[in-house]
């Protein structure tokens, strides 16, 4: 009787264990995929995008978030490189946007994307009420940028 409430104690203990480390990993996930404060989430008029998946070594900028003129920006950075996102309510001309000079079309899960053919990388994603535009320092950050563009999601 005493080894079967002992062995009820142990399984008793991994349980609360493992709850425990799941909902910390659960939360920790959650808040990588969503840093954006909720009182600007709260703020924009709009839908917030931020990267469901972000490259290797980047990360958002603590802090760095604002709301200005009713654009939201924020910056997700690897060291010195940065990638800067900028959105803002999308007016219902955008949609009728055919083509951007020195831009190609692509179609990404956010809705429809302009992305600069050359130079620093720019991409322009009309997502569903809203306009996203991410921008590198650098043409380094060319990949990044456009792999962030690809991987927006609704967060609010």
């Amino acid at each position: 009787m005493a080894k079967a409430r002992q062995t009820i104690k142990k399984v008793a203990i991994w349980a609360v264990a493992t709850i425990v480390i799941g909902v910390g990993a659960g939360l920790a996930i959650l808040s990588t995929q969503n840093p954006i404060p909720e009182q600007l989430r709260a703020a924009a008029k709009y839908p917030v995008y931020y990267p469901s998946k972000l490259p290797a070594g980047y990360k958002y900028e603590k802090n760095s978030a604002v709301i200005k003129k009713g654009t939201l920006f924020y910056r997700i950075r690897n060291g010195k490189e940065a990638i800067s996102i900028a959105q803002q309510a999308k007016t219902a001309s955008a949609d009728k946007i055919k083509s951007i000079k020195g831009f190609d079309q692509q179609k990404y899960d956010a809705g429809k994307a302009f992305v600069r053919s050359s130079g620093k990388p720019s991409i322009v994603v009309l997502a569903d009420g809203t306009l996203v535009n991410v921008g590198g320092s650098s043409d380094a950050t060319r990949a990044a940028a456009e792999a962030m563009a690809k991987s927006l999601a609704r967060v609010n």
